[in-house]
């Protein structure tokens, strides 16, 4: 059970799994994902990627852990780095406000939720991308980002909902 969009556990509750997910120990970070959607090899400055579909090429979402971010001293500044890649190769990314949440085990947690489209020859094509980055700071002041996005229709916002609930930093 969470609090009403901000995806962090209620009070009194601990993040878990929510029925139909795994867990995963994801690098910096434990975290659930659907149990149909199969972990592959992270690119380089990444911890961990599981994706629904079986290939990148034919994923239709994606949940991974980003570990090559600024390790800088505050969540704000961690996601303001992350989004920024995410708008400069891709025009036209539509961004919500930064949300500060609870994240098991972080010395602080911002989440930003936006949506965009896949970019050929400098223009958007296909249907819109649901995103969400979490940015994570914890005690010991490592940084880090989750990032799970999809096509809106593979990625309903109760999913990337229960995974944000089920984030718990372990460094």
């Amino acid at each position: 059970m969470t609090e009403r969009d901000t995806g962090r556990p209620a009070a009194g509750r601990t993040p878990g799994t929510p029925a139909g997910f795994t867990a995963q120990q994801a690098g910096p970070v434990r975290l659930a994902h659907p149990v149909a959607w199969k972990s592959v090899k992270p690119p380089e400055g990444w911890a961990y990627v599981a994706l629904l579909g079986g290939s990148e090429a034919a994923a239709r979402a994606r949940v991974g852990v980003i570990t090559d971010v600024p390790q800088a001293p505050s969540a704000r500044m961690v996601s303001a780095a992350a989004i920024t890649v995410v708008e400069v190769r891709t025009p036209g990314v539509r961004r919500g406000p930064d949300r500060r949440i609870r994240v098991a085990g972080a010395a602080e947690a911002v989440r930003v939720d936006y949506t965009y489209r896949d970019v050929v020859d400098g223009e958007p094509v296909g249907d819109p991308i649901r995103a969400t980055d979490v940015a994570v700071v914890t005690p010991a002041r490592k940084a880090f980002v989750v990032r799970v996005n999809g096509w809106e229709d593979d990625l309903p916002p109760a999913v990337i909902d229960q995974i944000v609930a089920s984030l718990a930093a372990t460094v």
